[in-house]
């Protein structure tokens, strides 16, 4: 399905002008409040966004495929490849969101189509559904279970030539990501994770992993981000 775009390597994919991308980004979170008056609860959330809204735009250029958002709650990223053409997936949990619970109904009024997998059962789709997986500051809340479904099940559906692009939340002075205090991984939590990943046949992309410093009154966070491309 990607014939027209797989021929793009590398080092020919560009993450150094997100100019373009944060406007975009900020011109659909306008819109998005206007349609459901629902707020972005976490500023920091504008990087993630910009990041790959930029890789999509460098790679999937003008065309229209099919796209997963894993723990979605209230993204930009599903409303913006709606408006693009796109056919949009999302799955998180009716339990993450007690005060709206209708965020199903709201994310289908928008064209999405939006699965409460409190487990995170990937294993329900077909083989090579999605061109495109996104997990924004995810796994690190996740189970075990969650994280090895996860892994697991990405490679298996998408595309080949397809991308998977993740972020999640480190803390520099965290003891280490645990199955019992599911908040942030550590730098040794995101390399591991990086190495499994490349081991079930994806490719990481030029320009990622790459870290991005915030900070606020509780204490200090770096997001991490990384671009896959599936191997065909």
């Amino acid at each position: 399905m990607l014939e027209t775009i797989q021929s793009k390597t590398a080092d020919e994919l560009d993450y150094t002008n997100m100019q373009q991308a944060y406007m975009q980004v900020q011109t659909a979170y306008q819109r998005l409040k206007e349609k459901t008056r629902i707020d972005i609860p976490h500023p920091a959330r504008f990087w993630e966004y910009t990041s790959l809204i930029h890789c999509v735009n460098d790679y999937f250029e003008d065309e229209c495929f099919s796209a997963l958002d894993i723990g979605s709650g209230f993204s930009l990223i599903g409303p913006m490849l709606i408006e693009r053409g796109w056919d949009v997936t999302e799955i998180d949990s009716y339990t993450s969101y007690p005060d709206h619970p209708y965020i199903g109904k709201t994310r289908a009024s928008l064209g999405i189509t939006w699965h409460d997998f409190t487990a995170f059962k990937l294993d329900r789709f077909k083989e090579k559904t999605f061109d495109l997986i996104t997990s924004i500051s995810v796994l690190e809340h996740c189970s075990v279970e969650e994280i090895e479904n996860t892994l697991k099940n990405a490679r298996r559906i998408i595309t080949d030539g397809g991308m998977f692009f993740l972020t999640v939340d480190i803390v520099p002075e965290s003891s280490g990501w645990s199955s019992t205090r599911q908040q942030e991984f550590s730098l040794h939590d995101w390399n591991n994770m990086l190495e499994r990943i490349q081991s079930s046949d994806f490719e990481l992309q030029g320009g990622t992993p790459d870290l991005d410093y915030h900070g606020n009154f509780v204490h200090d966070y770096t997001f991490a981000r990384a671009c896959f491309l599936a191997r065909s």
